[in-house]
């Protein structure tokens, strides 16, 4: 879904016909000169250099261990995949970016992590990731999904210099921050239009008296860990809303 004011589009996934497979995700390979940093909740710094990762020794997948004994490895961007708030790579005064409103469609649980950002070993592409099924840590390593299982929406969100630059990439963590309820507020109002998005729009309320991890699916019966079918919802504080 694409608006007019917005440097970006909203997307989602329906699962028409699918195999049987351990990875679902959509895959951007921007210009590595243009695209330097990447960014997720917990890390935010420039990426490694191709020519350092030609210049080390392989020690095992998509791992690299330099001269001086420190190592480079794709999964250092890995994180929490339920606590990015968003993520993406970027450059002076360009940036792109995943903004996930919900999380309820992905697999595993409060613990599940995935990658998100990377420097491509063999090209030198920034990579820019947003795995909606995953099978790196604590799943299955396939799956088989069912007609009509939804992936989404999450906001694509472009940014470049010129009449539609809305932020400086450079103090994207302000302004973006910012800009995020905003942009789920106005998602959650135009999706849920539609029927089968709408869905799996709800709320959930609970009052504890302490610091504990909540899950709820809405599969009956359905081992966590190897969620696919439908949707779950998790969350930790005393408080809170699902």
């Amino acid at each position: 879904m694409i608006f007019p004011d917005l440097p970006g589009a909203y997307q989602y996934i329906v699962n028409k016909d699918l195999p049987t497979l351990g990875v679902l995700r959509t895959l951007y390979r921007l210009d590595n000169t243009t695209f330097t940093h990447g960014r997720t909740n917990i890390k935010d710094e420039i990426l490694p250099a191709f020519s350092e990762i030609l210049a080390a020794t392989k020690v095992q997948d998509e791992t690299w261990e330099r001269a001086d004994g420190t190592f480079i490895t794709k999964y250092d961007w890995s994180t929490f995949i339920r606590e990015l708030d968003f993520h993406g790579i970027y450059g002076d005064n360009f940036g792109s970016w995943y903004i996930r409103p919900g999380r309820d469609y992905f697999n595993g649980n409060h613990l599940k992590q995935e990658l998100t950002v990377h420097r491509e070993s063999a090209t030198g592409d920034a990579v820019e990731l947003n795995v909606v099924h995953g099978s790196h840590y604590q799943v299955s390593s396939s799956a088989t999904f069912p007609q009509g299982k939804l992936w989404g929406p999450w906001l694509w969100y472009l940014v470049s210099p010129g009449p539609y630059l809305y932020f400086d990439c450079l103090i994207t963590d302000i302004e973006l921050l910012n800009r995020i309820p905003a942009q789920k507020k106005m998602q959650q109002t135009e999706l849920s239009k539609n029927s089968q998005l709408g869905l799996i729009l709800g709320s959930i309320t609970v009052t504890t008296s302490r610091e504990v991890s909540y899950l709820a699916h809405s599969f009956y019966r359905m081992v966590v860990l190897l969620q696919v079918h439908q949707y779950s919802w998790v969350t930790t504080t005393p408080t809170f809303q699902l």
